[in-house]
Order: structure tokens, then sequence, then C-alpha cells
């Protein structure tokens, strides 16, 4: 391995972490995913590279990075886990885990983020926690778990209500923003709809009927149904190149949409990017063997 033999004793550079580590690190978490995909093990053809990053995960800065909104939790026992006040079990690439922490993060709130392994084995914490459907995202609070995104989100704005609602007061409003979160939940889900091109477009075109020339879905302020939506963003660009068609050209309202609700802060340190999804749905289709 070239980089292997590039490696100095402790770090590229020799003793002090720098540049090329720092370019480097961030692949220590795909690592599995290389080894997943191709049937081999990084441990085994570059003993010493693994170590570095063994090395490297050592130093503060890495644990932190992601995600932005939660701590990261891994391996923890679970009954200290049970025993946090708040968890996520997500995933860092699900548009609806995203709901939930775009969610948590307008609200302020501080809890520990877990990342499950949702492609291959799953952690019994996960089978635990949601024992019906077995799949992130799992809200984890005081104890008590609560699964499904919007679900989870709703009660998020029940329990924390002192900071940016996110559903109307107005019951009549509010039942419409349930009830457009619930087309988005049905109608989205992930790059299946990609072979569906026409059926998309269409989606796409009521979702922007209903957003008109307002700045968000329920007018000035952020709110669910922008929760609901809006981790879908970051799939367009799989969309587009799978179905060989401009997300801009059909619903160019949406795509403005998409970009103010980028500005956000909550938004922003949330949603993947778009080419590392389009990767992600290109390595899940090779374990699946789906063309």
């Amino acid at each position: 391995m070239r980089l292997e033999g590039e490696l100095g004793d402790k770090f590229f550079g020799g003793d002090a972490f720098g540049f090329v580590d720092i370019a480097l690190v961030p692949f220590l978490s795909w690592f599995y995913t290389h080894e997943t995909c191709t049937g081999f093990s990084i441990e085994e053809v570059a003993p010493k590279l693994v170590a570095w990053g063994k090395r490297c995960m050592e130093r503060g800065g890495q644990g932190s990075v992601r995600p932005p909104q939660g701590q990261r939790v891994r391996g923890r026992p679970q009954q200290e886990i049970w025993s946090r006040a708040a968890v996520l079990l997500d995933f860092w690439v699900s548009p609806f885990g995203q709901r939930c922490r775009i969610a948590l993060a307008e609200k302020g709130v501080e809890y520990e983020y877990r990342e499950e392994n949702v492609v291959g084995h799953k952690s019994p914490l996960l089978l635990e926690s949601n024992p019906v459907y077995k799949k992130v995202p799992v809200f984890i609070h005081d104890g008590k778990p609560l699964c499904e995104s919007l679900i989870i989100v709703q009660y998020i704005d029940e329990v924390w209500p002192h900071r940016a609602p996110l559903l109307p007061a107005d019951p009549y409003a509010r039942a419409q923003a349930r009830f457009w979160a619930d087309f988005i939940d049905k109608k989205l889900k992930g790059e299946g709809h990609a072979a569906a091109k026409e059926e998309f477009i269409g989606i796409l075109k009521l979702l922007e009927g209903e957003l008109g020339d307002k700045k968000y879905f329920a007018g000035d302020a952020f709110g669910f149904v922008d929760i609901a939506l809006v981790p879908f963003v970051s799939w367009f660009y799989t969309y587009e190149t799978c179905a060989g068609f401009s997300v801009e050209e059909v619903a160019p309202k949406l795509v403005a949409w998409g970009k103010r609700c980028m500005e956000r802060e909550s938004v922003a340190k949330t949603l993947s990017d778009p080419h590392k999804v389009y990767e992600f749905v290109g390595a899940l289709k090779k374990i699946y063997g789906v063309e």
C-alpha cells in the first residue's frame, strides 16, 4: 500500500498530527463500507494504516466532528444508554433520522447520537427499542423509546414548546401540516422513485403548488412540513442522475425553498452531501445486486 509506505512512525508528518493526516482521517469511517462492499479486510492489507487510524481517534478532535447537533455514542453499555436523558439511534444518510436531528437542533435540545449499522447487523439496543419495525430513527427520552420520524418530531415539539414551535397553533393549519407531512412520508421513499420518473415529477409539482410563493410551507415560519421534506433535498442529485431530469427545471420554487432551508444552521449541519448520498446508493445497489 503506497499510503502505508508513506506513513511515518506515528503520523504522516512524523510525531506531529498534520495536514496529510487531516486529509485522510475522515475516510476511516468509510473503511467498513469499503470492506463490506468489496469483501476484504483493510487491517490485513494495511495493518500500520489501521493502527495509525486508531492513534488518530485518540485525539479529541475526531470524536466530536460528527454529528454536530449531538454527541456521538458508540459502544456504551445498553443500561447506560437507557439512563441518558435523550438519545437518538440513527443512520447518517437517513432522511427520516435527519428530520429528528433538525427538530432537536431547532429546539436547542442536547442529546446523544448513536450511529446504527442498518445495512448489516442491527444492534440489540435498536431491536429492543423498536421491536415492531426494527429500524431507525428511535428517540429514547428519559428511558422511553419513540419510533417513526414524524411522531418523534411532533413529540419534540410538544415536550419542548418554549422555542421555535414546529406545528401551527391553529387546529386547521395544524391538521393541514400533518396531511402534507403524511403525503411526503408515503410518496417519497428513498431512491426507488428514480425509476418512476413521471410519478416523482408529479409529486414535486404537487408540493411546489402547496408551497406557492411562501417562504416556507407554513408561511414565514420554518416548521413541520419543511422538516418532513427538507432531508430529501440532499437526494435530489441521486434522483436526477438516476432518472435523467432536472429538479430545478420541473420545480424551481421548490429548489429555491431548499436553498432557503439550507441557510438555517439546523439544516446545513444535518443534511448529507448529495454526492455522498449518490455514492451510498450505488454501494447499496451493489450489496443487494440491484442494477
